[in-house]
């Protein structure tokens, strides 16, 4: 029992007591959600199913515009985002602190899957479902790290990437591939290349917040925030924050 105990704490230790310990977490519970899903559901897509985003039956299971990211049943694709997600995600979450880099993650997850809802009710209502699917789903990290990898690159423009772990590449030129990558793989995936537009929403909201980051002029004065004028999600925030302090200790 105290070997169990003492495992579990440097467990913790491992997560919490670092630099990156959201991006750590994250790849664990991808880890840990493939694990289950494979070894007690044979393979099956279980578990995905219950975490997984559909436009179609989205509002009756309104977890899913957040759960998405969480299960991939692909090894071989939980082997390379695993990969991606420590190389872009840990850098971002050092440079930025974790709790900016947490908050980022909940906004684009769900920025990506409300807007495809809204394209898809949009495209529905005008008649677009005869010459394109609206009925599309969500499912594993890739289009959250393609949110990361956009921050990344508008952060580190010279960096160099093999891309294959062959080709040398630019983090500007990684930045573009990424968007065209994403709206192709999509819009051919699902066989929707009018809502391939919605699912870049993310990916919008990446550009424009790391771009606000860059270009935001310093101010050594800010006008503290009284109770009723604090932002919802920074409410949301303070408690998460508060709740990840306790884990930490």
């Amino acid at each position: 029992m105290d070997d169990l105990i003492f495992r579990l704490r440097r467990f913790r230790e491992f997560l919490w007591h670092n630099s990156e310990p959201v991006t750590r977490t994250l790849i664990c519970i991808e880890l840990f959600f493939f694990l289950v899903n494979f070894l007690f559901f044979l393979g099956s897509s279980s578990i995905a199913g219950f975490f997984k985003f559909d436009t179609t039956d989205a509002i009756s299971r309104p977890w899913t515009f957040l759960t998405y990211p969480l299960v991939t049943t692909d090894p071989i694709g939980l082997i390379f985002s695993g990969y991606w997600l420590w190389i872009v995600g840990s850098t971002l979450e050092r440079s930025w602190t974790s709790r900016v880099y947490l908050r980022f993650l909940i906004i684009a997850t769900l920025v990506t899957s409300i807007s495809l809802w809204i394209g898809s009710l949009l495209l529905g209502a005008i008649g677009a479902s005869f010459i394109q699917n609206t009925d599309v789903g969500l499912e594993g990290l890739w289009i959250l790290l393609a949110a990361l990898t956009v921050a990344w690159a508008l952060l580190n423009p010279e960096q160099v990437v093999l891309l294959g772990f062959l080709l040398p590449i630019q983090g500007r030129y990684i930045m573009w591939i990424t968007i065209a990558l994403s709206y192709f793989l999509f819009a051919f995936s699902f066989r929707a290349p009018w809502l391939g537009f919605f699912a870049l929403a993310g990916i919008g909201y990446a550009y424009q917040f790391t771009r606000n980051r860059i270009y935001k002029p310093f101010s050594y004065s800010k006008r503290p925030h009284r109770m009723g004028d604090t932002p919802p999600i920074e409410r949301i925030m303070n408690r998460v924050d508060s709740f990840l302090r306790k884990f930490r200790r």
